[in-house]
């Protein structure tokens, strides 16, 4: 059931969407996680600032410890949070082979000396 609420809605089919309203009509707090869930998605998605002040302020009120944490940290991360959603600048792919050359790393770890995860790295990018 987890992957019901979890997913976006617009991805469901018909009888998920039905049996993920019952769900959410029995349970009052994670039908309003799941409000405030899809909010966010739209948010991210459309990159408004404007809204996301809002969702912060929602987030804070709507009583759910979880929500209310996420919404604090936005707040001391805002500038960080507002560039993200408004510069068309990303770190994704430099975060990405960063993840990737800490996995080569530790796959080697014990018996990899520098110049053998050198190789690996560099025969990686040639590829």
């Amino acid at each position: 059931m987890k992957w019901l609420v979890l997913r976006p809605r617009r991805g469901l089919n018909s009888s998920e969407k039905v049996e993920l309203d019952h769900l959410l009509q029995a349970n009052p707090p994670l039908a309003l996680g799941h409000q405030l869930k899809e909010w966010f998605h739209e948010i991210v998605k459309q990159g408004d600032l404007e809204a996301l002040d809002a969702w912060s302020l929602e987030a804070s009120r709507s009583g759910l410890k979880q929500f209310h944490s996420i919404a604090r940290s936005f707040r001391q991360d805002y500038e960080a949070i507002k560039l993200a959603l408004t510069s068309p600048w990303s770190t994704g792919q430099c975060e990405g082979q960063i993840c990737r050359v800490k996995l080569i790393e530790r796959m080697g770890y014990g018996r990899a000396k520098p110049d053998l995860l050198r190789q690996r790295i560099l025969h990686r990018c040639a590829a």
